[in-house]
């Protein structure tokens, strides 16, 4: 019996040692590591590594409100289109007399008076926002849309609008001299809005005012600097009246080509030989500068022009809607069509102070 026990030890024990050896060596750092026997897969929930894992699922992005109005398409169509629709709105034998409700509402203030009319549209009690629409003539050609959207959202809305009379810290001139009533209305408008305290201060302004002093002498200044530098005095004014009142700047719009309703009335089935080119409509220096001015004064800004021109053209009809009603003013109907996207614009987030470019470096002193 310990014969065989002898035998048995003599047999395993160098196989013991030699086992214990390896395991020594797959210890040590130094030895060579070689990979081990692969253990068999354990279940689980995971797919196997070979599978393919389909990539997530990109989020769509939301609809602007450019998209749900279908204006890229409406632009495109329009700027080659051929006839004057057949239920254009409004008909070209009343287009003049289509204008905002503040002048049927003795709403809009005259080139002789200088006091600003006192109307109140909207929410008047407890108003979610409290909403001032501030400007010349081509502010009262977004009064439409604005009125609707104060209406649905509660806002109470005061338009300060008076003819050939705008909303910055210029000199104005009518008929070659100082345009002394729009001085005045400007004043009177300034001393409003400091009592009103509103929320929301919407600017917007024609081009056309040329560079002059307080004497109403011209000014050999670029016109686009010195609307800029006119509108920077102008944010800075109301912002030191109102602290912390959001300012949205409407932008410059292309100007018509000529009449409108005189052009289509004479050619109801060639609507093109009555469009005209975006680079000549618009003033695209003055559109940069009033951008970069309101971007770093933290101020909202609205390019309207990117809703009235296809690519190269800015045609006279968008869709059914007429675009000019009387000169370069839009038509009631035409601006109410864009209220998605106007309101859309108006409620963005303002940008950062400064990100539009160096507010300090337009001249902020008062022209008077």
């Amino acid at each position: 019996m310990l014969g065989l026990v002898a035998l048995a030890l003599s047999v395993l024990l160098p196989v013991i040692g030699a086992e214990r050896t390896l395991a020594t060596a797959a210890e040590s750092p130094d030895a060579p590591r070689t990979d081990p026997t692969p253990a068999a897969p354990t279940p689980s929930a995971s797919p196997p590594a070979s599978a393919e894992v389909p990539p997530p699922r990109r989020a769509e992005p939301e609809p602007t409100a450019a998209d749900v109005l279908g204006l890229p398409d409406v632009l495109a169509a329009s700027a080659v289109a051929s006839e004057v629709p057949a239920d254009l709105d409004p008909p070209l034998d009343v287009a003049a007399e289509a204008l905002p409700q503040v002048y049927d509402d003795d709403c809009f203030t005259g080139f002789d008076d200088a006091a600003p009319a006192a109307c109140v549209y909207g929410t008047t009690k407890d108003p979610a926002r409290s909403v001032v629409l501030f400007g010349d003539s081509h502010a009262a050609h977004w009064f439409p849309p604005l009125h609707e959207i104060a209406d649905d959202a509660g806002w109470r809305l005061e338009p300060l609008v008076k003819a050939s009379c705008p909303s910055l810290d210029l000199p104005v001139l009518r008929d070659g001299a100082v345009y002394d009533s729009c001085h005045a209305w400007q004043d009177a408008s300034l001393e409003r809005i400091a009592e009103l305290q509103p929320d929301v201060i919407v600017l917007s302004n024609v081009r056309d005012y040329e560079p002059a002093d307080a004497d109403g002498q011209p000014l050999d200044a670029d016109r686009a600097d010195f609307h800029a530098a006119a509108l920077a005095r102008t944010i800075g004014r109301l912002r030191t009246l109102v602290p912390g009142v959001d300012v949205a700047v409407v932008g410059t719009t292309p100007h018509a080509a000529q009449d409108a309703v005189e052009c289509l009335t004479a050619n109801p089935t060639d609507v093109t030989a009555c469009a005209g080119a975006r680079r000549d409509l618009l003033d695209t220096e003055l559109l940069a500068a009033q951008r970069d001015v309101a971007l770093a004064a933290g101020a909202t800004f609205v390019d309207a022009s990117a809703w009235m021109c296809h690519e190269s053209t800015c045609p006279p009809v968008v869709g059914e809607r007429l675009v000019y009603s009387v000169g370069s003013h839009l038509s009631p109907p035409f601006t109410r069509w864009l209220r998605p996207v106007f309101e859309e614009a108006l409620l963005r987030p303002p940008a950062l102070p400064g990100v539009g470019g160096p507010l300090q470096s337009v001249d902020s002193q008062p022209w008077r």
